[in-house]
């Protein structure tokens, strides 16, 4: 069973917008304070709603307003850092 810190899921949203702020972001995280579509501070990000798209992803409507991100199976073992996911069992 894997967990993902909520901050940690949003920091990594895989949409186009969001891998395009963390390009050009000196840091390569997303800024929450000062942009749009993010207008929550990090500490307090968490979804509003989880929802299954197929039967390869979830997709996230978080309490910043931002829900374009689908995050697959695949996308969500290679963010987590338990041990067995480290070692490609």
């Amino acid at each position: 069973m894997s967990i993902y810190p909520y901050e940690d899921l949003r920091q990594e949203c895989p949409c186009a917008t969001c891998r395009q702020l963390r390009k050009t972001s000196k840091n390569g995280r997303l800024p929450f304070k000062k942009t749009i579509p993010l207008r929550a501070n990090s500490s307090s990000i968490k979804p509003l709603s989880i929802d299954p798209v197929g039967q390869y992803a979830f997709k996230f409507s978080w309490n910043d307003k931002h829900d374009t991100g689908i995050y697959t199976y695949e996308f969500l073992r290679e963010l987590c850092s338990c041990e067995e996911c480290r070692s490609g069992d």
